[in-house]
């Protein structure tokens, strides 16, 4: 992988991230004004763990990737 698909891959996790962090926002208040039925809380909640999970093994292949990279240039 180049650094440059990493740099992209990263982005992606970051934008993932930030889209979890404002989801789980939005759905913390409307429990506190109770704004939403248990469905539309659910389906929201749902949403956050696919991202999650997304999110868990996009690491998870960077983190590969970089030891590979580090691996060859240590090598160098």
């Amino acid at each position: 992988m180049k650094l440059i698909e990493m740099q992209d891959r990263l982005e992606q996790v970051q934008n993932r991230l930030s889209t979890i962090y404002e989801t789980t926002n939005a759905i913390s208040a409307s429990l506190d004004y109770q704004i939403l039925r248990a469905d539309q809380i659910e389906f929201a909640m749902a949403g956050v763990l696919e991202n999650i999970n997304t999110t868990v093994r996009e690491v998870g292949d960077l983190i590969e990737e970089a030891i590979k990279m580090r691996g060859v240039v240590e090598s160098l």
